[in-house]
This record gives C-alpha cells, structure tokens and sequence, in this order.
C-alpha cells in the first residue's frame, strides 16, 4: 500500500517474492532486478474474487525488466493480473517459467514480450505467455 514508490529495483539476492508484496502500490510504473538475480518464485493467487498476486492490479505499472532473472522457474496465479498499463515486460530464463492461471490476464493488449534470443517460439506456445501480442528476443 505504498503510494509514493514510483520504481523499485529488486536486489540480486532475492529468491521469492511473496503474493501480496506490492499490492496497493498505487504509484508503481517500473520493475528491474538486479544483475546476478537469485529469483526463483514469483507468487499469487486468487480467492472468491480476491485476486492476490505479488504485482496484481498495478495500474501504473508499465515496465517489468527480469531480463538478469535466469533462475525463475514459477510464477504465481494472477502475479501480474489486471495490470492494464504494462506494456513492457523482459525475462530472462531461456526455458518459459510455469505461470499460474490468469498470471497475465488483463495487460495491455498491446504488452511486449522479450525473451533470450531463439526462445520466442517457447514463450509464444507456453500457457499464459501468450497474452503477450508480440514476444521476440531481448536483442531485437
């Protein structure tokens, strides 16, 4: 429920963010992780029209850039659902991490989708990836 936090880089160390961890984070826009990142877990969930994803229903939020995340292997139900504005999103695992339902559900129509060079065709058939409108490598 932060309003003021605009940005926020995540340092490398972090394993797991938790469901819930930036709800209410009214003002948030850009997301880095560090170079070197540990991350593994991304978390959420959804309860009788709760939606509790670690990034869920960030209004403001327009650039995810996990380009250094290469460990991630799960994202939560609902993490990023409802994120209306984002338009940008870049991750770093060349193998797709497993999303939750709905992880992506209600991102921009528009959101990009970049990936490690020559995994495109990974992401663009993996569930919840597809939400995407364009999914191309990093270095394109």
């Amino acid at each position: 429920d932060c309003a003021a936090l605009t940005s926020i880089e995540i340092p490398a160390s972090v394993e797991t963010i938790e469901a819930t961890a930036f709800k209410g984070c009214s003002s948030l826009e850009s997301v880095t992780f560090k170079e070197g990142s540990l991350l593994k877990t991304i978390g959420g969930g959804y309860y009788s029209s709760y939606y509790y994803g670690a990034f869920a229903n960030l209004k403001k939020l327009m650039t995810v850039d996990m380009s250094a995340c290469t460990y991630i292997t799960s994202i939560g139900e609902c993490a990023f659902y409802g994120d209306s504005k984002l338009r940008l999103f870049k991750i770093g695992t060349e193998i797709p991490a497993s999303c939750g339902s709905s992880a992506f559900y209600g991102i921009n129509k528009y959101s990009v989708l970049k990936v490690p060079s020559g995994c495109a065709d990974s992401y663009k058939a993996a569930n919840e990836w597809k939400r995407f409108s364009s999914i191309t490598g990093l270095d394109e």
